[in-house]
Formats: structure tokens, C-alpha cells, sequence
């Protein structure tokens, strides 16, 4: 393995932006920050909702990381509510006791756009088998009662009428606990595998997904799906569907990190993922 360049080496101690921030952010815009986290923190902008999180926690599709220093030194002073300027890609940070600044053209740009991946049914087998083998099922955040009304619906999707999906997508809007329910976990998930394969479904399922002009759950929820409906998606979940024409081993390896994500969030997405991979399957086992 070559070793890495003074310049690489730059970027990982200075962070990642998410190249959707350039269709996302206008040239000049007012926040506050909306939430605060052990290890990130949310900014509510007009038309975004921006996190900032460390390189180590993984770049959201939403925002930029930052190193370790620099952002505890923002998370110690910062307040609920405290202003933000978002200005000629430099972000400032208005905090009682100082002003931070963010240049985002010091950050390596990541391209975040849902990639096309072709999977064979012998790839797909794979992968199938992979979430089995790391029982993904159990690990989700949704109770019986759900997921047997959502998975005999997923089994036979194909079958669905417009107005029978819009009903499923909107029984699973803002289901389970916590910033991002389960049930829009696993939306994000289904969305970003049958985007990337090119499913004849994609097309009739973004369109109904699009009737929704408010998803009606939280908001770091809203702003994933609708990252994924304009072709993004978080990094740990765009390097899985790069792996998934990989061997199993690094097929698992990928669901790993995905899995790190949230309390559920992660298996959830991930089970999400799974149920698209059983329609290009057409197969019908979802656990």
C-alpha cells in the first residue's frame, strides 16, 4: 500500500465536507444551532439541517467533520440556539464567549451521490446472506407489530398499487424513538439500495415518495430522506454498496461500520437495505 501524501494526510486532521452541501447551501444563510451532542451538534438552516460531527464518527451526508481539538473546543462553548453565518463557504459560529470559524474549502470535498451498482443474484445472494449471518433483525428498533405489517407489504411490493405504497411509507414516517425512528431508517435504506440498482421499481417508489411534500417526523429524519431523494447518502452507507460486489467477508466488514450508527439506526438502515436486496432478489425472506 502506497503511503499517504502530506496533502491526504492534511485533509484527514482538517475533515470532510459532503460535496450535496454545494446544492444544498445558498451563498449566504442564517442558522442557530438546533441540538447538541456529546460528540456533534446540529445546525437548522433554511433549507438544510447541517451536522458537524468528528473525522473518526464518519461524514454524514448532511454536513462536514471536523478534527477531535477543534470541535470540542466549539462543543464546550456553544448554547442552544446560538447563531450561525454561512458565507462564501466559511461557517461562523456566534458562542457567548467566542467566534468560530469553519472554512469549508479547507475540507476534502467526499463525493456522497448514491452510487449505480449492478449486483448479480449470486452478489445479491451474498449479501442477503450477510445480513442474515450478522441477524440484523434482531437488532432493529421496531417492535413485532410493525414489522408484521411492513414486511408482508415489502414481500409483495411489486403488487402494490400507488396508493397502497404511499400508505406503507406513510405508516413507517416517524416510527420507533429517537432523532432518526426506525421506520424512516429503513425508508432511507430501501431508497438508496433501489436507487443504486436501477430497480424497475425505482422510479414508481421515488415518485410516491416525492407526494409527500412533509414527511410529518423529526428533523434530522426529514433531511436524510430527502438526501436520499435527491441522490445522497452518508458515507459508511455509500462505502457498503461499493462493497457489495466484494467477497462476504468485506460485505460484513461494511455492515459493521454501518452498524455503528445511532442506538438502532444503523440496523435499521441496514434492514432497510436488506428488504431492497430480497426485491432484486425477488425472493421473499426478509429476516
Amino acid at each position: 500500500m502506497m503511503k499517504k501524501s502530506l496533502l491526504q494526510k492534511h485533509n484527514e486532521l482538517k475533515g470532510e465536507r459532503s460535496n450535496m452541501l454545494r446544492s444544498f447551501v445558498e451563498n449566504e444563510q442564517s442558522g442557530i444551532i438546533d441540538s447538541i451532542f456529546q460528540h456533534s451538534f446540529n445546525i437548522q438552516f433554511q433549507n438544510l439541517y447541517f451536522h458537524i460531527g468528528n473525522y473518526s464518527g464518519g461524514l454524514s451526508v448532511l454536513g462536514i467533520t471536523v478534527n477531535s481539538t477543534e470541535l470540542n473546543e466549539i462543543l464546550d462553548n456553544i448554547s442552544l440556539d446560538d447563531l450561525v453565518i454561512y458565507k462564501n463557504n466559511v461557517l461562523k459560529i456566534y458562542s457567548s464567549n467566542k467566534i468560530f470559524q469553519i472554512d469549508l474549502l479547507d475540507l476534502e470535498e467526499v463525493n456522497l451521490n448514491i452510487p449505480k451498482v449492478n449486483l448479480s443474484l449470486s452478489e445479491c445472494v451474498v449479501v442477503r446472506d450477510s445480513f442474515k449471518e450478522l441477524k440484523i433483525r434482531s437488532k432493529i428498533g421496531l417492535d413485532d407489530i410493525s414489522l408484521n405489517y411492513i414486511i408482508p407489504r415489502f414481500n409483495r411490493i411489486d403488487d402494490l398499487n400507488n396508493s397502497d405504497l404511499r400508505q406503507l411509507i406513510g405508516y413507517m414516517l416517524g416510527r420507533g424513538k429517537g432523532l432518526t425512528p426506525s421506520g424512516d431508517d429503513m425508508l432511507v435504506g430501501f431508497s438508496s439500495v433501489l436507487i443504486s440498482s436501477g430497480n424497475e421499481l425505482t422510479s414508481r417508489w421515488l415518485g410516491v415518495l416525492n407526494s409527500f411534500s412533509k414527511f410529518g417526523t423529526t428533523k434530522v429524519s426529514t433531511a436524510y430522506l430527502e438526501a436520499v431523494k435527491n441522490g445522497y447518502i452518508s458515507k459508511d452507507i455509500k462505502k457498503l454498496m461499493l462493497n457489495m460486489k466484494n467477497d462476504k467477508s468485506e460485505v460484513i466488514h461494511g455492515m459493521q461500520d454501518v452498524l455503528q450508527m445511532g442506538h438502532t439506526s444503523g440496523a435499521d438502515t441496514l434492514f432497510g437495505m436488506n428488504l431492497a436486496i430480497n426485491e432484486i432478489i425477488g425472493g421473499s425472506n426478509n429476516g
